[in-house]
């Protein structure tokens, strides 16, 4: 068995996303909501001037700042998911091994490995503990 995760998460490759969306969001609460006073005061302009006009403005002013909000909340699900995610991969990475190692490692403290049969499956047995002298079944080595 492989220690080698099978699927891996950079926290490097996470972080630049993080980062954009954290500051997206920022951004956003700044400069998108910029042009709202004027979008107010261009809609009451027209308001006193008796035309329709106005109250869309006031509607689409209204509808922007929503859209930017959600927008902003978006990007900071994201931040946040992605900050998270990393760590989080790595600690089910190494609680899923180890209980997958536990696994199969329970009831076979008192057998003696088999180098040969360890090598044919292609696993490195140089660590491999065959201190009773053996590592075949018969106890000779195979």
């Amino acid at each position: 068995m492989s220690d080698e995760p099978d699927l891996a998460v950079s926290a490097e490759g996470l972080r630049p996303v993080e980062s954009a969306a954290r500051d997206l969001r920022d951004r956003l609460l700044g400069d998108g909501l910029a042009a709202e006073p004027e979008g107010y005061a261009a809609a009451a302009a027209l308001r006193g001037a008796d035309l329709a006009s106005g109250a869309a403005i006031v509607r689409l002013t209204e509808r922007w700042r929503t859209q930017v909000l959600h927008l902003c909340e978006d990007c900071g699900r994201i931040s946040g998911h992605l900050s998270e995610t990393a760590t989080a991969h790595a600690e089910w990475e190494t609680r899923i091994g180890e209980d997958v190692r536990r696994a199969t490692t329970a009831g076979l403290e008192n057998v003696t490995p088999n180098r040969a049969l360890l090598a044919l499956g292609g696993v490195d047995t140089s660590d491999v503990d065959t201190s009773d002298g053996g590592g075949a079944p018969d106890g000779g080595d195979a």
